[in-house]
C-alpha cells in the first residue's frame, strides 16, 4: 500500500487529494482517501499570499479528520509534497483573506447514502 498526493488542474483551480494504491488480484487499484481542497491557479508563477494563507489554515484541520488512517511519517510526506507545489506562507499575520480564496471544504457524505 502506498499513499500519495494527487494534484489535478480543473476549472482554473488546483485540486489536491490524497489517494492510496494497492495490489488486488494482481492488478493495481487506486482509492481516494480524502480531498484536501483546492486553490485558484494564478496567472503568474506564484500563488498570491492571501490564497496560500487560506489554503494552509484549513489543510491541517482536514488532515486531522483522517488521523486514524495516516501515521505521522505519512502526514509529513503529504505536507512536504503539498509545500513543494504551494509554498507555506511566512510572516502572514495581518493578511486579509478574501472569501473567494478560502479553502473549499470537501463534501461530507450524508448518513444513509
Amino acid at each position: 500500500m502506498s499513499i500519495f498526493v494527487r494534484f489535478r488542474k480543473l476549472d482554473g483551480r488546483l485540486r489536491i487529494s490524497v489517494a492510496e494504491t494497492r495490489r488486488v488480484g494482481g492488478k493495481i487499484q487506486q482509492r481516494h482517501i480524502i480531498g484536501l481542497g483546492s486553490i485558484a491557479l494564478p496567472r503568474t508563477k506564484t500563488v498570491p499570499i492571501e490564497a496560500r494563507v487560506g489554503f494552509w489554515r484549513g489543510l491541517e484541520e482536514i488532515l486531522d479528520t483522517v488521523g486514524d488512517r495516516i501515521d505521522r511519517a505519512t502526514r509529513a510526506k503529504i505536507l512536504n509534497a503539498i509545500a513543494a507545489r504551494i509554498p507555506r506562507p511566512k510572516g502572514h499575520r495581518g493578511v486579509r483573506i478574501a472569501p473567494r480564496t478560502v479553502l473549499r471544504r470537501p463534501l461530507q457524505r450524508r448518513a444513509g447514502r
